[in-house]
């Protein structure tokens, strides 16, 4: 019995023993920057800032002869705001976590730094940042660099530290850091734009068993490939975009929901752990994502009943964490994309009070109409970005709130809004079509005509995007190429002739945009990266091109050509 007591007691000794080294780590100096090991850093995009440029500053007043007022001639530089976000190592649960909840802590503290691309390895060269990757956020961290040249290709490197606190940056040893490219956008937008956009990753977790993993990773790596093999054939990438629908926190149903913010963070785990995604954010182009329900629950509003409200709080902050786009500096979850791809992203969620009949706030809805009808975007492709469908169905926060919509394309209607396309998800099935006002002419002042002598209909364009993983698309027989708001004092569309075959499959689109052509391209794929669809739609003339759909033919289109 003592010799059992004491070799009992050595492997309590030996057990509690492992826990000094990793207790010792959240002091010990150790200036070694590890690669990010949950998951490689997500590029978060470009913030657009325009600087006055030196000479402007004392700029000459210039005075006609005439009585007009001086006019004061400023010039402009533009620089970019790059964002990059990534994970540190979690704790570590010990051996004995299956009767105790002891965790082996490990802190976390992150870095990163920044150089020209075409300047030489030595340290004056690098920008480096120390930013913090808290525990009780997961170690999650971010940071942003500043004042970035346009069009040009830059070095970046990022990773953790196992210990807390700024330490002297010249201590620091990058050697097992990836270095990863990163190329700010053009100073001025180009004619050619292109993204891939999706939506509704429904992947599910019971009693820690992962369901339908191999095809939540199948599709990001499929997307990975695309974005690869496009850049090869000359189209670069500009974003990827997810609609909503990132994570499910109901996949597998209400019973076995994640409710608690750590619950939440398995989910997120889950995706973000999968060889695609890993793949999808090694890839480095700009992400910009929005959320829908099922970061929360299934038809999640803003009017949240009193037994919901810790379990909203959770998924809100889980959402800021992952998913909150690190561009623009706004309290608010919408936002404009501004680089080469510009676009308004709407929030359809935070602002849904179907008891008040209201989808969005006046103030979204002021900055969409402003956003549209500025000067510099009358001749351009206008993309909003939303996530739920507007025109082929009415998604449930459009149901809560006809008026809106109606107000919205009321408002196209009468400002003769050309090139307006609406990007959109959730409906767990691909579709798109190009639909004109039908109820009357385009208001006095914008009447134009054709070759015909008839006057030029206006057009909006939609496609919808779902899912990446749908398990089943159950809304795909109520999609109409028909929408009649005139009860709700809205206009009567129709895109009969210009609606597009149903896309079943789990699938990805490509968009291709055109400026010079007023058109919109698009690309549907499966996982298997096979092109289910592709169509080339034309927001001016209203001609509709069904395109070849084999590979060695999917770029060369008029509409792909700068």
């Amino acid at each position: 019995m003592p010799h059992i007591k004491i070799f009992l007691g050595s492997v309590l000794i030996t057990l509690f023993a492992g826990f000094s080294p990793l207790y010792a780590s959240a002091v010990d100096p150790d200036y070694i920057i590890r690669p990010l090991p949950k998951m490689p850093p997500i590029h978060r995009g470009f913030v657009k800032v325009f600087y006055e440029s030196d000479e402007s500053s004392n700029a000459d007043i210039e005075t006609s002869s005439s009585d007009e007022s001086d006019v004061a001639v400023a010039s402009y530089e533009t620089r970019y705001t790059f964002h990059v976000l990534g994970q540190g190592k979690l704790p570590k649960k010990s051996l004995l976590s299956c009767c105790m909840t002891v965790e082996r802590p490990t802190a976390c503290s992150g870095y990163a730094r920044l150089k020209p691309q075409d300047a030489d390895d030595t340290a004056e060269n690098w920008v480096v940042r120390y930013f913090d990757m808290p525990s009780e956020d997961k170690h999650i961290g971010r940071t942003a660099f500043k004042e970035l040249l346009p069009d040009t290709a830059y070095d970046l490197q990022i990773g953790y530290r196992q210990t807390t606190g700024a330490v002297d940056i010249e201590d620091l040893d990058w050697s097992l850091s990836k270095t990863y490219t990163v190329i700010t956008p053009p100073e001025e937008p180009k004619n050619i734009c292109s993204f891939v956009y999706g939506s509704c990753n429904r992947v599910g977790l019971i009693a820690g068993v992962k369901l339908w993993q191999s095809k939540g990773s199948d599709i990001f790596e499929t997307i990975t490939r695309d974005i690869a093999d496009s850049a090869s054939q000359g189209l670069l990438t500009d974003a990827f975009i997810s609609l909503g629908d990132w994570v499910y926190m109901d996949a597998t149903g209400e019973l076995t929901a994640a409710k608690t913010f750590d619950d939440m963070m398995k989910r997120y785990d889950l995706v973000h752990k999968t060889a695609g995604a890993r793949a999808l954010f090694d890839a480095f182009v700009p992400i910009y994502q929005m959320w829908d329900d099922h970061e929360r629950w299934n038809n999640s509003t803003a009017e949240i009943p009193p037994s919901r409200i810790a379990r909203a709080a959770a998924g809100k902050r889980a959402y800021d964490l992952f998913q909150r786009p690190q561009g623009p500096d706004t309290p608010e979850n919408r936002y404009i994309i501004n680089d080469n791809l510009e676009g308004f992203v709407m929030d359809l969620r935070s602002e849904l009070y179907p008891g008040e009949n209201r989808a969005v706030s006046d103030e979204q809805m002021e900055e969409l109409k402003n956003w549209l009808s500025e000067p510099k975007r009358a001749d351009r492709v206008k993309p909003v970005f939303m996530s739920t469908t507007a025109l082929m169905l009415q998604g449930d926060p459009w149901e809560a709130s006809p008026e809106q919509l109606s107000e919205i394309l009321n408002y196209i209607k009468e400002k003769n809004l050309k090139y307006v396309a609406f990007f959109s998800g959730d409906i767990h099935c691909g579709k798109s079509g190009l639909w004109h006002y039908t109820d009357e002419d385009v208001v006095a002042e914008s009447k134009e005509e054709n070759e015909e002598g008839d006057r030029k209909p206006l057009y909006v364009f939609e496609t919808a995007s779902s899912a990446f993983h749908k398990i089943a698309a159950n809304k795909a027989e109520l999609l109409s190429p028909d929408i009649d708001l005139s009860a709700q004092g809205g206009p009567k569309l129709s895109a009969r002739g210009k609606f597009s075959e149903t896309t079943l499959e789990d699938h990805f689109t490509r968009i291709i945009i055109n400026h010079a052509h007023k058109s919109v391209e698009v690309i549907k794929k499966d996982r298997r990266n096979t092109i289910l669809i592709r169509t080339l739609y034309n927001l001016e003339t209203g001609v509709v091109t069904a395109l070849d759909t084999s590979e060695d033919s999917a770029f060369d289109s008029e509409s792909s050509s700068d």
